[in-house]
């Protein structure tokens, strides 16, 4: 994993939370803070990427999460708590370069309960090489039934040529019984790549789209049983670690005049980007995205403030 000039290492995301406390701190109040910093604290330092989810209107949960990246060094996972085999059978490599990095999720309301487990299938999520065996590769890992593979293998198809399915994961820590899809989908076929991907209805993509400007790629999440439910969340690519453009800063305002979003928490949110020095060739990147609920729920707006500890490499 890349970032700017320099590569992203393993690191402690209790560290990476302390070097950025003064943006986290305006964003969170200090009893989740401090819940927060605990769970972090108790992990292995092993993660390349580090983020904190936060609803950017009304209170609510404050969630961690920590990426794991395949660098040709596996890292030994079982220093961390509650993993499941499938999370054991990824740190001795038996898939292989198929499944390059896996993103945990801690609900702060669940911290000592199982995180949510999100496996890249998609070998080139970061440098953009491609297989095409993205359904293969998520129906492996899970486990997934007759019915839930060749759901995903809709999925797949759709995407193929324009976009590409990225990671899946279960709700069952969350007492669900659905798979979570996450994929890259171009902007301006959105809604037609959704509806032959079998989404129920008519995807509500409406006020996105108008914000987003066009060549832009996309994110959705979508949730599986045996086909696709209605679930659906837009998401848009992590910023880089500088201000953030000027559609960025339109969709933050939009949230706001729709009530989804706190005026002050917008700001800190576009205040968040940047760079601290941690030493010689050495420094925390900090950049963020943002997740929309449109449909499955309430519509809801989340920001994902992300830091990732960079070594120089030229």
């Amino acid at each position: 994993m890349t970032a700017g000039a320099g590569r992203c290492v393993p690191a402690s995301l209790g560290e990476g939370l302390r070097v950025g406390e003064a943006g986290f701190a305006a964003l969170v109040d200090a009893p989740a803070w401090a819940r927060t910093l605990a769970a972090a604290d108790r992990l292995p330092p092993v993660f390349s990427w580090g983020m904190i989810e936060v609803r950017l209107a009304g209170p609510g949960p404050v969630d961690l999460l920590g990426c794991v990246a395949d660098q040709g060094d596996r890292p030994l996972l079982d220093a961390i708590p509650c993993v499941d085999e499938r999370v054991r059978r990824w740190g001795t490599g038996q898939w292989g370069r198929a499944l390059p990095q896996l993103w945990f999720e801690w609900d702060q309301a669940r911290v000592d309960a199982p995180p949510l487990v999100w496996f890249g299938v998609d070998p080139g999520f970061y440098d953009g090489a491609h297989d095409g065996r993205e359904a293969e590769h998520a129906g492996a890992v899970l486990g997934l039934s007759a019915a839930g593979r060749a759901s995903v293998e809709r999925v797949a198809a759709a995407l193929r040529g324009r976009g590409r399915l990225l990671g899946v994961g279960t709700l069952g820590p969350r007492g669900l019984s659905r798979v979570r899809l996450f994929a890259q989908l171009p902007r301006d076929q959105a809604r037609r790549v959704l509806v032959e991907a079998g989404y129920p209805g008519v995807p509500p993509l409406g006020e996105w789209l108008a914000v987003v400007p066009p060549g832009e790629p996309g994110y959705v999440q979508l949730e599986l049983a045996d086909g696709l439910g209605e679930y659906l969340a837009l998401e848009v690519r992590q910023s880089r670690p500088e201000p953030a453009d000027a559609w960025r800063r339109r969709l933050l305002a939009m949230l706001v005049e729709r009530g989804l979003a706190d005026a002050a928490r917008a700001q800190r949110v576009l205040e968040w980007p940047g760079r601290t020095p941690l030493g010689p060739g050495r420094w925390l990147e900090r950049s963020f995205h943002l997740k929309l609920r449109v449909a499955g729920g309430p519509p809801e707006a989340k920001a994902y403030l992300g830091f990732t500890t960079v070594q120089a490499t030229a």
